[in-house]
C-alpha cells in the first residue's frame, strides 16, 4: 500500500512537471498612446507599420477592440487586473500606487502566469507606475523609458502649447542614434531572451512608450513619413449637434496647435514616432521567428487606448469617441488561431486576461470581468460560443458602448450620443434626438445599463443595500471627494434612476426602490 501510495504521488508529480513543460509561452506587446492608424486597421493612409501588419497577418486582427478606460493608468490597471474600473474604482491616473486603490486580494495577469510555474520576464510600461512594474512577480525586469532628446526644446516652438499643458506635449527630431531610445532596448532585451535555451514555459513581456508623448523620433523616421501628411478628417460645425458637457470638453490644443500651422507637423511626428515603434516589434517578432519557440508561442499586442490629432477639435484621449476608446489588438495562438482572420466584434481589454488563460490551458478564473475571445480567434467569422459582447468605455464624465454598428454615449448631468457606425464610421451625426433612432438608443441605453451591472454596488460588496444608499447619499450631498466618486455616479447611471439628466434626491429615491424590491 505505500509503495503505491509513493508511485501515485510521484506520478503526479511528473505529470505536473510535463504539463508545465508543454504550456505555450506568452510574448506580450503593449504599445503606448497608440490609435487605430497602423495599417492593419487602414486609420491613416500614410502609417508605415509593416511589421505590426506581418504580426496581423500570423494571427487574428480585431478590428472593433476598446479600451474600457481611454487613459493610462486605469485602462492599464483593468487589462492587468481583468476588472472592470466600474468595479475596482480605478479611474484616474492619480490613482496610484495601484495596490492602494485595488482590493488587496486582487491576482495580477502577472501573479496569475508565475503562479502557474511560468517564468516571467520583461521590459518596460505596463502598469502606469515603474513602482506598480516593479511590484510584480519577475524572474527579470528592466525598466527603459529613455527617449532620446530634441535638437531644441520645446522641439515644436510653440511656447503657449507648453503653457497650457506641460512640457511633455512637445515634438521634434533627435540627432540620437536609435539605441539610446527605450524602445530599441526592449527589443534589444527581447532578442537576447529569445536567444537563450529556456527549460520552462516563459511569459516575455515588453511595454513599448511610444507614440506616447513626447513625439521625439529619429531623422530617418520623420523624413520616411514627410512634412505633408494627410490631416484627419475635421468639420467646425462637429460638436454642434452634441450635449453641452461634449461641447465644451477638451477645445484647447487645437487652436493652439492649428493657429500655429503646426497641425501636419504634429501629425508626421506622431507617425514617425509609430513608425519607430513598428521596427522595435518588427525586431522582437524576427527574434522569435528565428527561434525554437515560434510554434508555442502566443503572441498578443495591444495599445492602451486611442488617441486624438485633432479629429472633432480633440487632442489627446479621455473622450467617449472612437478614435479615443478604439485600439489595435492582435492574438497569435499558433494550432488556434486563423492566419490572416479579422473579427470585427466588439471586444474589450478586459478580454485579455481571460483569453490568454484558456489559450495556456490554465484553469479560468470566475472573478475576472471580460470573456475569452477563444472563440472568435479560433473562428472569427462563424464563432458561436460567444454570448452577446459590447465593449463599453467608462470615464469620469461619460459612459459609452460600442456594439458592431453603433456607439451609445451617456453623458452625466444629461445628454446623449449615438452614431450610426455603418453609414458614419467619422461620428458625424449625432442621431440620439432623432425620433426615427428612438427605439434603437432605448435599446442600447439598456444594453449599456445592463453591460456595467452591478451598478447599484457602489461599496464593491457583491450586494446593493442600504450601505450603498448611504454612500450614494454621501456623494450627492458632497461629503466624498468628488474624484474618487465618480464611481459612485456611473454606478448609478443610466438606469435605476429618473433618467431626467439631473444625479438628485429624486434618484436616491429610486435608488433606495431598486434596493428594497
Amino acid at each position: 500500500m505505500k509503495r503505491y501510495t509513493i508511485f501515485l504521488i510521484l506520478s503526479t508529480i511528473f505529470t505536473s512537471i510535463n504539463c508545465v513543460a508543454m504550456s505555450p509561452n506568452v510574448l506580450f506587446i503593449v504599445a503606448d498612446d497608440l490609435n487605430d492608424w497602423v495599417e492593419p486597421l487602414g486609420g491613416h493612409p500614410d502609417a508605415q507599420t509593416p511589421n505590426i501588419s506581418h504580426l496581423a497577418s500570423l494571427g487574428v486582427t480585431f478590428t472593433n477592440a476598446h479600451s474600457p478606460v481611454p487613459v493610462c493608468n486605469p485602462a492599464r490597471t483593468a487589462a492587468i487586473t481583468g476588472l472592470s474600473p466600474l468595479r475596482s474604482g480605478v479611474m484616474t491616473n492619480t490613482q496610484t500606487p495601484m495596490r492602494n486603490y485595488i482590493n488587496s486580494n486582487v491576482e495580477t495577469l502577472f501573479q496569475y502566469f508565475s503562479s502557474h510555474g511560468y517564468y516571467m520576464a520583461g521590459q518596460g510600461k505596463f502598469l502606469h507606475l515603474p513602482s506598480d512594474d516593479l511590484a510584480e512577480p519577475w524572474n527579470e525586469f528592466g525598466v527603459s523609458n529613455d527617449r532620446g532628446e530634441p535638437l531644441q526644446t520645446p522641439g515644436h516652438g510653440i511656447t503657449e502649447l507648453i503653457e497650457a499643458y506641460n512640457a511633455s506635449f512637445d515634438w521634434g527630431v533627435s540627432n540620437d542614434q536609435d539605441s539610446i531610445w527605450g524602445d530599441y532596448m526592449k527589443a534589444s532585451f527581447a532578442e537576447n531572451f529569445l536567444r537563450k535555451n529556456h527549460t520552462q514555459p516563459f511569459f516575455l513581456a515588453l511595454g513599448f512608450n511610444l507614440p506616447h508623448l513626447p513625439w521625439y523620433v529619429p531623422q530617418a523616421d520623420w523624413n520616411a513619413i514627410g512634412p505633408k501628411p494627410s490631416l484627419p478628417t475635421y468639420l467646425a460645425f462637429d460638436r454642434d449637434d452634441m450635449p453641452l458637457k461634449a461641447v465644451k470638453f477638451d477645445v484647447k490644443a487645437h487652436p493652439i496647435i492649428a493657429g500655429a500651422g503646426k497641425w501636419q507637423e504634429a501629425v508626421q511626428a506622431y507617425l514617425a514616432a509609430i513608425r519607430f515603434m513598428d521596427h522595435q516589434v518588427g525586431r522582437t517578432i524576427a527574434a522569435l521567428e528565428a527561434s525554437p519557440y515560434l510554434n508555442n508561442t502566443i503572441i498578443i499586442f495591444w495599445s492602451d487606448h486611442g488617441y486624438h490629432l485633432g479629429e472633432k477639435g480633440a487632442w489627446l484621449k479621455l473622450t467617449p469617441w472612437e478614435e479615443s476608446t478604439r485600439i489595435p489588438m492582435f492574438v497569435v495562438a499558433p494550432g488556434v488561431s486563423i492566419p490572416g482572420g479579422v473579427s470585427g466584434e466588439s471586444v474589450s481589454l478586459l478580454d485579455i486576461y481571460p483569453t490568454l488563460i484558456e489559450l495556456a490551458g490554465l484553469p479560468a478564473k470566475n472573478s475576472l470581468d471580460g470573456t475569452s475571445l477563444v472563440p472568435l480567434i479560433t473562428d472569427p467569422i462563424n464563432a458561436t460560443q460567444l454570448p452577446t459582447h459590447n465593449a463599453v468605455s467608462s470615464l469620469k464624465h461619460a459612459n459609452t458602448l460600442r456594439t458592431t454598428n453603433w456607439r451609445y454615449s451617456h453623458w452625466f448631468f444629461g445628454g446623449e450620443e449615438l452614431y450610426d457606425h455603418q453609414n458614419d464610421p467619422n461620428e458625424h451625426v449625432n442621431l440620439a434626438l432623432d425620433p426615427a433612432y428612438a427605439a434603437i438608443k432605448e435599446s442600447l441605453s439598456e444594453q449599456l445599463a445592463a453591460s456595467i451591472l452591478p451598478r447599484g454596488d457602489t461599496d464593491g460588496n457583491g450586494e446593493v443595500n442600504f450601505l450603498d444608499i448611504l454612500l450614494l447619499q454621501r456623494h450627492l450631498t458632497g461629503l466624498v471627494d468628488l474624484e474618487y466618486s465618480q464611481q459612485f455616479r456611473a454606478d448609478v447611471y443610466p438606469h435605476s434612476t429618473s433618467r431626467d439628466g439631473n444625479l438628485d434626491l429624486r434618484d436616491l429615491i429610486l435608488m433606495e426602490a431598486m434596493v428594497l424590491k
